[in-house]
């Protein structure tokens, strides 16, 4: 006898949710336009911390484009392929030569691209170029950190290292910060580079907060490092040039340990379900770092304390600041510091600081470098 209900086939089925999904998305959409225009209309300005269903939108549509049901709304690509590169001992480094960073965003995961592009210019020795040549005769100004330091998001000449290249021309400005480190991997790459680190140069520590989780590979690191890497290639995935990433750890002893992890969820199954290690462990071995940075420098060393990415984790009462070693300069350059409002994010194109940012933060140090 032939079946009088026969059940929907599957293909029917994730068909349906996908119309209903769009519905209310596109729902969402208008009905939180509506609520922002009034809003307008009656307030007379739009803030950046309202609340509104905007929220609700961003967080639907991350959980489509997270599931593959939606195509990313943000991307970014190097012209030519390849600026940056897996490194047997940092995890992933960058490769010398000239490149267009374009940032990508679109209004609706169907509509067409806008494109933000930068110029990137990597010089032989892996740092980024600053204006000019460096001579040998001069000292040398070294300058590590994280992808705010680094200038992502903005032209060579709008890093606060060529602003202090151009205003300081009796110094050559080296900036070695790298998208995506944290202080473990400057440690590392300060190690490779300290030979050619002379007195009378001077070594320039980026430090946020949120250094602290990827000095040692924290799960909730990897596990963030994962979907957003997913998130960007919803199809097949392609090779990751940051597969690996060094751990620091300290012993009961106080031994500095530093070992390359795999950022691969599949592999750390275990590990990935754990929760992060206690904030005071975090400090003990952040601080660990920059002393030993510090205390091997030889030279003068400036601390730049941060807010870049996540300011609401940033404090000038960070205990880490109570057990940095006394020869280290502390210069904080936190938005609270600064007499105006330098929140100039590249919007929609990238969450990193403008070029307000980074002059802001040339002022900072240009004010201790003679």
């Amino acid at each position: 006898m032939r079946n009088e209900n026969p059940k929907p086939r599957l293909s029917v089925k994730l068909a349906s949710f996908l119309v209903i999904a769009i519905l209310m998305f596109v729902t969402v959409e208008l009905f939180s336009s509506l609520v922002l225009i009034y809003h307008y209309r009656l307030n007379g300005k739009l803030r950046g911390d309202d609340v509104s269903l905007l929220s609700s939108v961003s967080l639907v549509t991350k959980a489509l484009v997270d599931l593959g049901l939606f195509p990313p709304r943000d991307s970014d690509e190097w012209l030519p392929h390849g600026m940056v590169v897996s490194d047997n001992s940092l995890g992933w480094t960058l490769r010398p030569g000239k490149y267009t960073w374009n940032f990508k965003h679109r209004a609706n995961p169907f509509g067409d691209w806008d494109i933000l592009s930068t110029k990137v210019t990597i010089n032989d020795d892996r740092s980024r170029w600053t204006g000019a040549a460096a001579n040998p005769l001069k000292p040398n100004i070294y300058i590590f950190g994280d992808s705010a330091v680094f200038g992502t998001g903005v032209n060579d000449e709008q890093t606060f290292a060529y602003y202090i290249q151009m205003a300081r021309l009796n110094y050559n400005v080296k900036l070695m910060a790298v998208p995506g480190y944290g202080l473990v991997h400057n440690y590392m790459r300060f190690l490779q580079v300290q030979k050619d680190i002379h007195p009378n140069d001077i070594v320039i520590i980026g430090y946020a907060e949120y250094y602290d989780i990827r000095n040692v590979a924290a799960p909730s690191v990897i596990r963030e490092t994962e979907v957003h890497y997913k998130s960007l290639f919803p199809g097949d995935l392609p090779p990751r040039q940051d597969e690996f990433t060094p751990k620091a750890e300290l012993t009961d002893g106080g031994h500095l340990t530093i070992r390359l992890v795999e950022q691969n969820c599949a592999v750390l199954v275990d590990y990935c379900k754990q929760q992060d290690p206690s904030r005071s462990y975090l400090m003990a071995v952040s601080a660990r770092l920059i002393n030993e940075m510090g205390g091997s420098a030889a030279t003068r060393t400036i601390l730049l304390h941060i807010d870049a990415a996540h300011p609401t984790l940033a404090s000038k009462s960070n205990p880490i600041f109570g057990v940095i070693d006394k020869n280290i300069e502390l210069i904080s350059a936190l938005q609270e510091d600064f007499g105006y409002f330098m929140e100039d994010w590249i919007l929609y194109f990238n969450d990193h600081p403008g070029p307000y940012w980074h002059y802001a933060i040339s002022r900072k140090l240009l004010s201790v470098i003679q």
